[in-house]
């Protein structure tokens, strides 16, 4: 099953519940696959996105779409309890450590309205680990420079939250 399958079963249970005008949260929306698409079905979409050419790209699609630059750790602009569904699926693997993944978690509870679900995906790092380190043999290094546990998990730093992204894109 897929994400939007998810995401259905939850618009689902609300309208069961006598919800009407459900509210959608997407925080990290990349370039809206999501937000777009829950818009195109009526929902009241808005949508977060930290790095700025994803946002130009989510918001040249001319959806319904509401969408901010903004921070999965500071939704200061938006009130308690305004969401009914509040999509997490693209901070948690970015975030680095536990006190920044709590924050994000904490903030969209926030802005979940009580009775409202937060949907969350984190991408487990196993990919990652078995591809670049084992078939692409750079396990030794890895090792070596302490990027992964004795048991195979990765071990990111600061600096590997920008190894992918411009740092003129997200400020």
């Amino acid at each position: 099953r897929t994400s939007i399958h998810y995401i259905h079963e939850c618009i689902e249970e609300l309208k069961r519940e006598g919800r009407e005008n459900i509210k959608i949260m997407d925080i990290g929306a990349g370039t809206g696959r999501y937000s777009v698409a829950l818009a195109e079905e009526g929902f009241d979409v808005t949508a977060v996105e930290l790095v700025k050419h994803n946002l130009g790209i989510l918001k040249s699609k001319n959806s319904s779409v509401k969408a901010y630059q903004g921070n999965a750790l500071k939704l200061k602009r938006f009130e308690d309890e305004t969401f009914d569904i509040t999509l997490l699926f693209g901070p948690m693997y970015h975030l680095f450590g536990q006190e920044d993944k709590v924050k994000a978690l904490k903030e969209a509870a926030r802005i979940t309205r009580k009775g409202g679900f937060i949907l969350v995906a984190y991408v487990m790092n196993e990919y990652g680990v078995i591809t670049y380190a084992f078939k692409e043999r750079h396990i030794k290094e890895c090792m070596e420079q302490g990027r992964l546990t004795e048991d195979f998990h990765t071990i990111s730093s600061e600096q590997d939250l920008y190894d992918y992204v411009r740092l003129e894109d997200i400020t």
